[in-house]
């Protein structure tokens, strides 16, 4: 696909992923010891809890993408990255029905994990449309283009949210699902997705994590690396901010029978958005 500008890796962030993975290294020696072992019991409860303060604060030192691919990578080695289906696919199938995707479209899936949403856009259109899905971890892209090998238009990018390596005015859709709330510097991927879409281009956030459900902060602290939650009036606060125009909020929800044991979200937050068709119109 002609759609990539491929940037080498900057110096400096090849120095701070030397240095991330000898931090990891330090804390896998450290886990190794009795003493810490102990200090994590339950009777030592308060210790503990300091000692996953600092290490977090310690973290905090290596940049936002740094730590999401390390994170990220463990989930695909631990097989979590084929769990995202089942949790998020039938808001995931809602959306795509709304997105009224067609031969004419070129898509983008931001944070595709192992592909499987560039895999569903595929085999609803028959791999007419071209779907580029980018993440920032490496092994997701990689197991994401092995099981994707069948489909002739679907590609994968491994990258920023914040720096796409692909040129101005490329796609004229961008689906993200239970992605955008990882990302640190929200408003710059914003500006970033303005400037990949065509004008009139389009869209879709899905967020399963977001401040309108009752136990976010339980589902927050759950995870290992930090979030950055909002609510819908604050996502589209943002997103009108950084010039996206005709931006909704809806929310979803799956009836779930009381006996049924189905996983997965029964909640998730539908940002849509536009970019301004006006520089089409004005263009010569």
């Amino acid at each position: 696909m002609e759609y990539a500008s491929h940037a080498s890796e900057p110096r400096t962030e090849r120095k701070r992923l030397i240095g991330f993975h000898g931090y990891l290294r330090l804390r896998r020696y450290l886990s190794r010891l009795h003493i810490l072992r102990w200090l994590h019991s339950s009777r030592f409860v308060p210790v503990g809890n300091l000692l996953l303060r600092l290490d977090r604060t310690l973290l905090r030192f290596f940049p936002p993408d740094v730590r999401l691919r390390h994170e990220f990578n463990l989930w695909a080695e631990k097989g979590l990255g084929e769990s995202m289906e089942v949790d998020h696919l039938w808001f995931t199938e809602r959306t795509l029905s709304r997105m009224r995707i067609s031969s004419a479209d070129r898509i983008l899936d931001l944070g595709c994990g192992e592909g499987w949403a560039c895999r569903l856009i595929a085999a609803r259109l028959g791999d007419l449309c071209p779907v580029v899905g980018l993440d920032v971890a490496d092994e997701m892209v990689r197991r994401a283009r092995t099981k994707s090998s069948p489909f002739a238009k679907v590609s994968f990018l491994c990258g920023s949210a914040e720096h796409i390596p692909c040129r101005e005015k490329v796609f004229t859709k961008v689906l993200s699902v239970s992605a955008f709330y990882y990302f640190e510097h929200q408003e710059r991927v914003l500006r970033e997705l303005l400037r990949v879409v065509v004008p009139a281009g389009q869209l879709f956030l899905l967020i399963a994590l977001y401040k309108d459900l009752p136990n976010w902060h339980d589902s927050a602290r759950g995870l290992r690396v930090p979030v950055h939650v909002r609510s819908a009036d604050e996502y589209t606060s943002m997103l009108r901010a950084a010039g996206w125009m005709d931006v909704q909020a809806q929310e979803l929800v799956r009836e779930r029978h009381p006996s049924s044991k189905t996983g997965g979200h029964n909640r998730a937050l539908l940002i849509s958005a536009q970019r301004s068709a006006l520089e089409s119109a004005i263009s010569p």
